[in-house]
């Protein structure tokens, strides 16, 4: 751990930047397997409890492999200690969303819903860990790094909830003053919502008045595969380019095809919206014990979401309807005749599902993928803390956090036809009890084409 003195800190924007680990051959299982895998790391983020990140992908660019041309078919990330590379929980640092920009036209449909106008090629949130993010054989989005696809970059939006922050699901829900929820109201250097009550010059990126500053990293792990036989002579240890001996390899130029990545939008590329509460408190407090603050004989006062509803989130059959509150988005396909290959969504605390349909012409739905959250289960007893007393969560299962959200691989197995024309909806449900606020519902899906034959 990194203490560094608080009263040296600075409003200044943090320079986020990347550096290149080390690249090694890939996995060789059928069923995750790429040529390489890619390793990179941030430099030292720092963060004060309630503190936010949020920076502006202009000015964060993204190592990326230094191939001319290569196939990406996968990418996993987290973020870990600054010192000791450990994974971080969700309970310390909230991972609030990753948006990768490849520099080429985004990925969004519509074309709104933009950060800093740029349009992402990629998101994911706490999500990251759990959900699988691997594009299956014979496919993947191929990358030429000689034209629009040249620099990369990113937005990292990180918040530290760990140290005593009063109220982390203001926090991490970016709550906002006026009502509801958006990134806006939690910027860059800024306190979280949930420090309410601290000096406004704290919250515009003054000293916090809970607790020193740590270090923490952004790692990520990109898989992809090489394309031509005689590209890529970066040498190992640079930017994860292979030597000219390691070219000749492999070469899946023969068996890869060419992906179309977009995304769906159930807020109508608003990227936010907001659920509000509409069931009575007595759903938000069954299965608890009147009058504490338990749940399944844990206890969670100290951790900052002491309200047990904040746990309770079981799935759609154990709500009445009306305490499901559903978002939809509808769209035509205008892109090329393909087949599904991929899909995920990114969602927030409180979701339920969401659903990928085409719409028929008798105005029925054909539903083509279903996505689940999963829920962390996982709190170390509080007699288990850590230098700020905060009890210590299990990465990866973090009590009550999406800690990962189930993909397409099998709804897309049979490789489903989508065609120009077709009416595609996207919904999202959500829990109407207590409230939930700034949620998203990003739904992304990867189209191959039609044909049998590889890209050449």
């Amino acid at each position: 751990v990194v203490a560094l003195s608080v009263a040296a800190e600075t409003t200044q924007r943090q320079l986020i930047t990347f550096s290149h680990v080390a690249t090694r051959r890939g996995s060789s299982s059928s069923d995750d397997a790429a040529t390489f895998e890619s390793e990179y790391v941030s430099s030292a983020i720092l963060l004060d409890p309630g503190r936010v990140v949020l920076s502006d992908p202009d000015q964060t660019p993204l190592a990326m492999p230094e191939d001319a041309t290569w196939w990406l078919r996968g990418i996993a990330l987290e973020v870990i200690d600054g010192e000791t590379n450990a994974s971080v929980p969700l309970t310390e640092v909230y991972v609030h969303h990753v948006a990768i920009y490849d520099g080429s036209k985004g990925a969004d449909l519509c074309g709104g819903a933009d950060l800093d106008s740029k349009d992402s090629l990629w998101d994911v949130g706490a999500e990251a860990r759990g959900t699988r993010t691997f594009f299956p054989a014979p496919y993947g989005y191929f990358v030429n790094r000689t034209g629009s696809q040249a620099a990369w970059s990113a937005n990292v939006h990180l918040i530290r909830t760990s140290g005593g922050v009063p109220n982390v699901k203001r926090c991490i829900e970016c709550a906002c003053a006026a009502g509801g929820g958006s990134e806006a109201c939690c910027p860059d250097g800024a306190l979280c919502p949930g420090m309410d009550g601290y000096s406004s010059m704290a919250a515009r990126g003054g000293p916090s008045p809970r607790g020193a500053q740590r270090a923490y990293r952004l790692r990520y792990v990109v898989r992809w595969d090489p394309h031509a036989e005689d590209g890529g002579a970066a040498a190992p240890g640079g930017g994860g380019g292979r030597t000219p001996a390691e070219t000749k390899r492999k070469s899946p130029t023969e068996t890869l095809l060419p992906l179309t990545y977009r995304t769906l939008d159930v807020a109508s590329c608003q990227l936010e919206f907001n659920v509000p509460a509409v069931c009575p408190w007595s759903y938000r407090h069954a299965g608890t014990t009147a009058g504490s603050f338990a749940i399944d004989g844990l206890s969670l006062v100290g951790t900052g979401r002491s309200y047990p509803f904040d746990f309770l989130l079981d799935d759609a059959a154990s709500l009445p309807a009306h305490c499901v509150a559903t978002r939809s988005w509808t769209t035509t396909w205008a892109e090329d005749d393909g087949v599904l290959v991929f899909g995920k969504g990114h969602l927030h605390v409180g979701a339920l599902n969401m659903t990928l349909a085409r719409v028929e012409r008798d105005g029925s739905e054909t539903e083509l993928c279903t996505v689940v959250p999963r829920y962390g289960r996982s709190l170390v007893s509080t007699g288990v803390v850590d230098d700020d007393d905060d009890p210590v969560g299990v990465p990866g299962d973090e009590l009550g956090y999406v800690v990962g959200i189930s993909n397409c691989d099998d709804a897309f197995a049979a490789r489903p036809a989508l065609r120009r024309g077709d009416v595609l909806r996207v919904t999202a449900r959500y829990r109407a009890q207590p409230w939930y606020d700034g949620v998203m519902g990003l739904f992304d899906v990867a189209v191959g084409p039609p044909r049998a034959e590889p890209y050449r």
